[in-house]
């Protein structure tokens, strides 16, 4: 995936969610936007990385709690890093 795209589906199987461009409510706001693609797209599988958690200087404090809302986590076809289980309840259905 190429630097500087927007968020979306991209090229393969990759979706986009951009941390550069703005604080924590509005990277929230991309998050929601991938929730219901991959809701909407359960025949796609999608493995989450620590966005964020780089060079942008976000942490997993701040990242992981934005992938942690009603079933988002438990979704089949989203696989997380196992670094951010203590911030999404992981087992705690």
């Amino acid at each position: 995936m190429q630097t500087g795209r927007c968020r979306c589906r991209q090229n393969g199987e990759c979706y986009a969610i951009p941390t550069m461009d703005g604080p924590l409510d509005l990277i929230s706001q991309y998050v929601e936007g991938f929730r219901c693609y991959a809701l909407c797209h359960p025949e796609l599988n999608f493995l989450v990385t620590r966005i964020g958690c780089g060079i942008t200087g976000w942490n997993d404090a701040e990242i992981a709690p934005l992938f942690n809302f009603g079933p988002f986590y438990t979704l089949p076809n989203l696989v997380f890093p196992k670094e951010w289980d203590c911030y999404l309840n992981v087992g705690e259905q």
